[in-house]
């Protein structure tokens, strides 16, 4: 599959490196949607790689969801409905789970974010991180040549 060169990127960590509990939600950073015009330029879309993996026994699913807020102040974000449900993820045993995303970000508010809902076993912890890249929309890829659900809000 043929992809085209990103003229405007911009990458940002959505979740840094953390520990996560079961029934505790982990709220992302808050990432900079700039649209046209920009001081970061024209960022329409963001690949986002969501990793996750066990540091105790049990079992954990992460529930992702995207929120947005017009300023970076933790109680604004509200979430977003997106015309898709974004993936799970399952890590099992040693076994490292991950998800890419495609999330077109026109129409979000300034900022966004990612949170990450642990449920499963009470006694399983786990690391967990997400990088968001944004780009100008031409993005035509993601890792291993997956074909992405393109995430919009709807």
């Amino acid at each position: 599959m043929r992809s085209k060169f990103l003229q405007q990127v911009h990458s940002d960590t959505a979740i840094p490196i953390t520990l996560a509990t079961v029934g505790t939600a982990v709220k992302g950073s808050a990432i900079a949607h700039v649209g046209d015009n920009g001081a970061l330029g024209t960022l329409r879309s963001a690949i986002v790689h969501f990793i996750a993996g066990l540091t105790s026994s049990g079992t954990t699913t992460y529930t992702l969801k995207v929120q947005e807020s017009d300023d970076t102040t933790d109680g604004n974000f509200t979430d977003v409905t997106l015309n898709a449900t974004l993936p799970t993820v399952a890590p099992t045993g040693s076994v490292v789970a991950e998800a890419y995303f495609y999330l077109k970000t026109t129409g979000l508010k300034k900022y966004w974010r990612i949170v990450a809902t642990p449920a499963g076993t009470s006694a399983a912890t786990g690391s967990i991180a997400a990088v968001a890249v944004q780009g100008d929309g031409s993005v035509e890829f993601l890792p291993r040549g997956t074909v992405p659900t393109v995430y919009s809000k709807l």
